[in-house]
């Protein structure tokens, strides 16, 4: 972002001076012309590096921002069964399962874990909810 800046910057200072010898044109000799036109040449190679780089952080953010969407998107391919959500291909490091159907179906969209319930209270279901704890069978 700061590129971005950077380049509007100079981009500014390049027309200003631009604006300084159109309006001035007849008042410098040709050493000040050709040191105006200089300075112009520097402020636009300046905004065009500041701009070059801003776009290459444009590329590289969305190639990351693409990269997380997929990662994104395998998380939430869920399966149901057993009635509880399983993920359909395991992540390494990441829970896969079991989760909570009242949280993911929720209007949040939140994996959450679900423990196995102890046999004496297998009554009320086989897992629960370490979030809302909701039982599920």
């Amino acid at each position: 972002m700061a590129d971005i800046v950077g380049g509007l910057a100079a981009l500014k200072t390049a027309f200003d001076i631009a604006k300084e010898i159109k309006n001035a044109a007849s008042a410098y000799n040709d050493a000040e012309m050709r040191l105006k036109f200089s300075e112009l040449y520097s402020a636009l190679s300046e905004a065009k590096i500041e701009l070059a780089d801003a776009q290459i952080e444009m590329h590289e953010l969305k190639q990351r921002l693409a990269e997380l969407e997929k990662k994104l998107n395998a998380s939430d391919d869920l399966l149901y069964r057993e009635g509880v959500y399983w993920r359909a291909i395991p992540i390494d490091g990441k829970p896969n399962g079991p989760f909570c159907p009242n949280c993911y179906e929720g209007p949040s969209k939140k994996l959450s874990s679900m423990s196995t319930v102890a046999r004496q209270f297998s009554f009320a279901g086989k897992y629960k909810c370490n979030t809302c704890g909701t039982y599920a069978k």
